[in-house]
């Protein structure tokens, strides 16, 4: 429902602003994580089933109740960054291959990204695992699916700047 696109709006937008700190401090892990909770905001299927989404009234008011707990777990859980929402623009073969790359070694996090409902998946992996996952995927999908490669490998490099 709408509560569920609300929440995924701004979640979303607090994820983006963490994204930079832990960049900075190269705490790849927690990006990952972040990434992960990402796709579950815009995913659509998860084992074997309709993915629920749904952000009802009890799941909001222990989320609120989380927040002034003691137990500082239950407090980080809690965070709007840690909420996925729900979006639901993804496919079910998205999300499968989400689910599939994420069980692989060496992945830290794995997320729909461009218009959805198609686009593709970014894939944050460890260098020395990352052929290994192109492997995996050409043999999974690729080749499974009669499709030519479409998986590559990027570094990513700073944003854009100003010339004097």
């Amino acid at each position: 429902g709408i509560r569920s696109v609300v929440l995924y709006g701004i979640a979303e937008c607090e994820r983006s602003n963490r994204c930079y700190e832990l960049l900075k401090k190269g705490d790849y892990n927690a990006l990952g994580r972040l990434m992960n909770i990402s796709h579950d905001g815009d995913r659509v299927w998860k084992d074997n089933k309709p993915f629920d989404y749904s952000a009802s009234d009890s799941y909001l008011r222990s989320l609120i109740s989380n927040l002034s707990s003691e137990v500082p777990e239950r407090v980080e859980r809690a965070q709007i960054y840690n909420q996925p929402g729900g979006y639901a623009c993804s496919t079910k073969v998205i999300d499968e291959l989400v689910d599939y790359v994420n069980c692989q070694d060496g992945v830290l996090g794995s997320e729909l990204s461009g218009a959805g409902l198609g686009g593709c998946i970014l894939i944050l992996v460890k260098k020395d695992k990352a052929h290994n996952i192109l492997n995996l995927l050409k043999k999974h999908y690729y080749d499974k699916n009669n499709l030519p490669m479409g998986a590559e490998i990027f570094k990513p490099v700073s944003g854009s700047g100003s010339f004097e």
